[in-house]
């Protein structure tokens, strides 16, 4: 399993949409870890969100988060 962590969201996608197949989001692992060691999941690439500048909050506008 490849893990890859990214400079910024525009990289993020190009690699989404190339390996969409086989890639896994992660941004804590909260959710994902336990999965893989149940072997509900196995991912080829774990794609790391957690260090994205423009994901590093939630923002409320017209009723929509």
């Amino acid at each position: 399993m490849d893990y890859i962590q990214l400079r910024n969201i525009k990289e993020t996608l190009m690699v989404m949409k190339k390996q969409r197949e086989r890639a896994t989001l992660i941004a804590g692992g909260t959710n994902v870890i336990p999965d893989m060691r149940a072997k509900v999941l196995r991912p080829d690439i774990l794609i790391d969100l957690s260090r994205l500048k423009g994901l590093s909050y939630i923002k409320e506008d017209k009723k929509r988060i």
